[in-house]
């Protein structure tokens, strides 16, 4: 029987560089390489952003896209 060793993982946080990564992730969107509908939990219009962000307030939705 052979031995498995585990080492811990560690977890850290920080804030994101996100602006340094738009054209990168617009270029893949654009492309086709990247597919974000299984991000998107909810479609809903304009009228209803009241009850969007609602709704992502109480982690209902991770993305909400919105439609005038």
């Amino acid at each position: 029987m052979g031995v498995i060793w585990i080492k811990a993982l560690s977890l850290r946080t920080g804030r994101a560089n996100v602006i340094a990564h738009v054209d990168s992730v617009l270029g893949m969107l654009s492309a086709g390489v990247l597919d974000p509908s299984p991000l998107v939990s909810r479609h809903m219009t304009l009228e209803d952003a009241p009850e969007a962000y609602e709704a992502y307030a109480n982690r209902e939705a991770l993305k909400i896209v919105l439609a005038p």
